[in-house]
């Protein structure tokens, strides 16, 4: 799977991308904006997915939400998985509204992008049985 991940903090983009890279053969492009996902959008969006995309990012230009919102008006057909340390009931019922697939507490994104990426077929329940959890 071709898989989008947006984050502005160094530290859980890379984290996310090694989980990823850990639970399958999948080809993962990175963005540390809503600005230049859009850009890496613009140029794959044929090839690309899923966007895993934080809420709140540090640009102050676009957050998850914002993103998400241009990505159904510019017409791509993508999923979309929201991550936040800040994950509320509002948070959710707003990213479900706008078309996002699944949201996930960044505090829990060990379990909770199991059972997501379980879900959609990306890993099978053996491949994460030794994947440390942050």
């Amino acid at each position: 799977m071709k898989i989008l991940v947006v984050d502005d903090t160094k530290l859980y983009l890379d984290m996310i991308v090694e989980f990823l890279q850990l639970g399958g053969n999948h080809t993962i492009f990175k963005a540390s904006s809503g600005i230049e996902a859009l850009a890496v959008l613009k140029e794959k969006h044929q090839e690309i997915q899923l966007v895993m995309s934080d809420l709140y990012m540090g640009d102050g230009a676009m957050s998850g939400l914002d993103l998400i919102g241009e990505i159904r008006r510019q017409g791509y057909n993508v999923d979309f998985l929201l991550m936040s340390s800040l994950m509320d009931d509002d948070v959710k019922a707003r990213a479900l509204a706008l078309g996002a697939k699944h949201t996930i507490n960044k505090y829990d994104i060990g379990v909770g992008l199991h059972s997501y990426l379980e879900k959609l077929g990306l890993i099978r329940h053996e491949e994460t049985s030794s994947v440390p959890k942050p």
